[in-house]
Order: structure tokens, then sequence, then C-alpha cells
């Protein structure tokens, strides 16, 4: 019974002393605390696995600039759900890794194949990915151009398809449909 009890207090204890961020903290990703959620949201990573996460990290660097795929061919089945916050994860996963592009993704001709491929000191490949449409739309809404190290002429892409041959990207406070050939640049989100 006091074994019990011992865990229950050290669970306990564990969650009362949970480090809390705030926006434009640095993650434990190393990236720029930009959402924060006291309720949570959930994440679907694309493979069948659902995560409830509070917050939302952008790398502090860009990742380059790149096309959203080598062709237009990927198309998601459902377009309402690839626009959410924590859809993103599961966009990148089914536009890089899903075989939904007829060539071969790379970090050059793939956006969403240069986020996933992303690491820093503590993350590893798969925990980055390229934000939906409404996650990039925070990253410029709750961030200043200066914590981004941008300017507001810069198009990045989001993982949120139009159709089979545009995607959605945004320029600050502008989002666009655009074709997905373009190069445009490119930052990874983390959540967590």
């Amino acid at each position: 019974m006091k074994k019990i009890v011992f865990a229950f207090m050290a669970l306990l204890g564990t969650a009362a002393f949970a480090k809390e961020y705030n926006i434009g903290d640095t993650g434990p990703g190393g990236g720029i605390v930009f959402y924060v959620s006291k309720s949570g949201f959930d994440v679907d990573d694309g493979m069948g696995s659902v995560e409830t996460c509070h917050y939302l990290e952008v790398s502090k660097e860009d990742l380059g600039q790149t096309s959203w795929t080598p062709s237009p061919a990927v198309f998601l089945d459902d377009l309402d759900e690839t626009y959410a916050i924590g859809s993103g994860k599961a966009n990148t996963f089914l536009i890089a890794y899903a075989g939904l592009c007829p060539e071969e993704v790379t970090a050059e001709n793939c956006a969403a194949y240069a986020c996933f491929e992303y690491r820093t000191k503590t993350t590893k490949p798969g925990d980055w990915y390229l934000p939906s449409s409404d996650e990039l739309k925070l990253v410029f809404k709750n961030l200043s151009y200066e914590q981004l190290h941008v300017t507001s002429k810069e198009f990045y892409w989001s993982s949120s398809e139009e159709s089979g041959g545009s995607a959605w990207a945004r320029k600050n406070k502008t989002s666009t449909v655009d074709e997905k050939g373009k190069k445009f640049n490119v930052r990874a989100v983390h959540a967590f």
C-alpha cells in the first residue's frame, strides 16, 4: 500500500511541477513557442496515433526554400481537416511518406519532407512537421518579424492543400493559394 501511495504522490508531484510555457519562450525542441492551449488540442500523426498537446513551437530558422511537392499529384482526402490546429503533423506524413506523390521526395523538392526530417539537439526526425494553414497563421499572428527574423515580403508553405495542383502559403498576415511547384520558405513546427 505504501508503494502505491508513494507512486501516486510522485505522479502528482511531476504533474504539479510540469514546466509551463508562454508565447515567445524557447520550447523543449529549441524553437519559439507561438501557441498555448490550457485545454489542449489533438495532434494526429497520420499513422493512427493521436496525442493531446498544449503547445506549439516553430523552428528558429528557415529550412530553406523548396516546392510544396515535386509534382502536383498529391491530394489529401478530406481537405476540411487539413487546415485545423493539430492537423499539420498528419498532413506532413501523408505528403512525404504515404506514397501520394508519384516522384521521390527530398528536402530540396518537398516542404513536408524537409520539416519531417528536421531535428534539433533535443528532437529527432518525425517530431517536427510542416504547419497547417491555421497553425502557420498563428505563427505570424503571435510572433513578431523580429522574433522570427523574417521580413513581411517572404512567403511560407503550409501543409494545407487547395487542390491537386495548389496549396496554401502565407506572407505575414496574408494567405494565398499558389502552385505547388513554386519555391517558398519553410518553417517546421513541433507540438508538445
